[in-house]
């Protein structure tokens, strides 16, 4: 279950389902979200554009595919990965989409899906996980091979690779101040790094296996992180605990984010189920099983 939030809007979760299926949810009221629409759209990643008008998913049959809020599809579908595609994003601009893959590649697309450069290469195996920095000048990826990659728009290398994981890098994000990137890895460890690669502070111990996820706090103070131990761990930029750890899925948590202008944050697991959290690691809400929804 992977989650994303449309920027500027508390009240909008775009969760993509173990089927592929995306359900975009009202989540005003956290003990009781609605599913407002679901798209058939076998994916494996989503997000939202920056103005939260359009969704771009990335599936296992290595196509990109962008949709309207609404639900409806916007163009033919991105081609141009040779296996699934398992993590995407949007320009910060909203007029290219990035994208990761099985073929160890990242690709860079305008809206209408001829490539905009040649693949991304580098990467030796998978790529899980990329992000946008702030300004939209550079591109962030994390992979199999154990190391974080900083790229310029035209798919040349920006500095050497980060390496300090032991262990595929699962999950990455920028701070909203675009100076510092945090990664998660198979290894349990979250690390903090400079965009030179150099480790910021020494890497945050905790979670008793690999981390699947991590996002920094709207506000770039805190980062969050979700585990392969079942919990979710809140951070200050120290590595230091700034909570005790937020414990009631039953399987790994593969997906967390703050929800904006508010004290929550909201989990995904591979239990299938959503759950709300004070910062302070308290069930915010009842936990939200989909497969009980009725459609509307």
């Amino acid at each position: 279950m992977t989650l994303a939030l449309r920027p500027g809007d508390s009240k909008t979760l775009l969760v993509v389902n173990k089927s592929g299926r995306i359900d975009i949810l009202d989540i005003a009221d956290p003990e009781s979200p609605v599913v407002l629409r679901s798209l058939e759209a076998k994916a494996i990643a989503a997000a939202f554009s920056s103005d939260g008008n359009r969704i771009v998913s990335g599936g296992r049959d290595g196509t990109l595919r962008l949709w309207t809020l609404e639900g409806r599809p916007v163009a033919t579908p991105f081609r141009g990965h040779e296996g699934r595609v398992f993590s995407v994003a949007f320009s910060p601009k909203g007029d290219r989409v990035a994208s990761g893959g099985e073929d160890g590649t990242v690709r860079l697309w305008p809206l209408e899906g001829a490539p905009a450069t040649a693949p991304f290469r580098g990467h030796k195996g998978w790529v899980y996980s990329l992000a946008f920095s702030p300004d939209g000048n550079r591109i962030a990826s994390g992979g199999t091979d154990g190391t974080v990659r900083l790229w310029t728009l035209e798919g040349e290398h920006a500095g050497q690779p980060f390496q300090g994981h032991r262990g595929g890098v699962n999950s990455l994000a920028f701070n909203p101040a675009g100076d510092r990137i945090v990664s998660g890895g198979s290894d349990a460890t979250i690390r903090l790094w400079t965009l030179e690669g150099q480790p910021a502070v020494e890497p945050f111990l905790g979670h008793r296996g690999g981390i699947n996820s991590v996002a920094f706090s709207p506000d770039g103070d805190h980062v969050i992180s979700g585990g392969r131990d079942d919990t979710i761990r809140l951070w200050t930029l120290d590595g230091t605990p700034a909570a005790p750890a937020f414990e009631g899925h039953a399987l790994g948590v593969n997906s967390v984010a703050f929800v904006p202008g508010g004290d929550l944050v909201v989990s995904g697991s591979f239990d299938q189920t959503l759950r709300f959290w004070t910062h302070q690691g308290e069930a915010a809400a009842s936990p939200f099983r989909r497969h009980q929804q009725r459609l509307p």
